[in-house]
């Protein structure tokens, strides 16, 4: 966030780029021979171990896109690491998650069409993971990618999981509008700005004030080249005379 920057700027954080060598107490050895001293917190920030434990208790060897060992019924989602750039729609696993739930309760609620799409080949289709030991990594961890393909695979087999989403362009647009408009969300930005350089001028810091980087005007004319660029008009305010969200809008 915008406070990373400005601590950046005070000379309250330092990015470092290496590894981790070993650690002593207080102590970062890193491989490069520099060490961080001083250190009483470490956070392990991105990546996760999955555990063995969920392979053997679903008695699976792989996963068959979100199916435990191929079983449709025995669907298995987690948060998917790493990132994968083909199509970046949020860093956060809610929307993805929402899909998720959406498409498999049609595969339940309606299993003849499931049916329907094995008989086409769905299972084939799908992309595999099995466990890899070497990097502790077990059947059910799953990455970035293989979810994306899935669930491309997974919406084009059948019309009616694919139209289930059809409306989220629509829902958040309006719901990032009306949750967070442009000058409500600025004037928070600038308060939070300059109320962490107040603190850390009672701190006794002696940093001179820096502005805060974005303006109103900066964000209309960042709406207006993307629109340029894209062929489509978005500005950084909804238009008042949106009609409500409907079914099948």
């Amino acid at each position: 966030g915008d406070v990373t920057f400005l601590a950046v700027a005070y000379g309250k954080c330092e990015y470092v780029e290496d590894t981790l060598k070993r650690v002593s107490r207080h102590t970062l050895h890193l491989t490069s021979g520099r060490r961080l001293e001083e250190v009483t917190i470490v956070l392990k920030s991105l990546g996760l171990l999955g555990d063995f434990g969920v392979d053997r208790f679903h008695k699976m060897k792989k996963m068959v896109g979100d199916f435990c060992d191929g079983d449709w019924r025995r669907v298995l989602h987690i948060d998917d690491t790493g990132m994968y750039f083909s199509n970046i729609t949020t860093f956060s696993t809610g929307i993805g998650t929402k899909g998720w739930v959406l498409t498999y309760k049609f595969m339940f609620d309606f299993p003849k069409e499931y049916q329907k799409m094995q008989q086409a080949g769905y299972l084939n289709q799908l992309p595999v993971h099995e466990a890899e030991e070497k990097y502790d990594k077990p059947a059910y961890v799953k990455d970035a990618r293989m979810a994306q393909t899935t669930g491309v695979i997974t919406a084009s087999m059948h019309p009616k999981i694919a139209s289930l989403n059809s409306m989220d362009g629509q829902y958040k647009y309006r719901m990032y509008h009306y949750s967070h408009p442009t000058d409500k969300l600025l004037q928070e930005c600038i308060e939070s700005w300059n109320e962490y350089q107040e603190a850390w001028n009672k701190q006794g810091s002696t940093h001179p004030y820096i502005p805060y980087p974005y303006t109103r005007e900066m964000i209309d004319g960042y709406f207006k080249d993307y629109s340029r660029h894209v062929g489509f008009p978005v500005a950084s305010d909804c238009p008042e005379d949106l009609p409500p969200l409907q079914a099948g809008a």
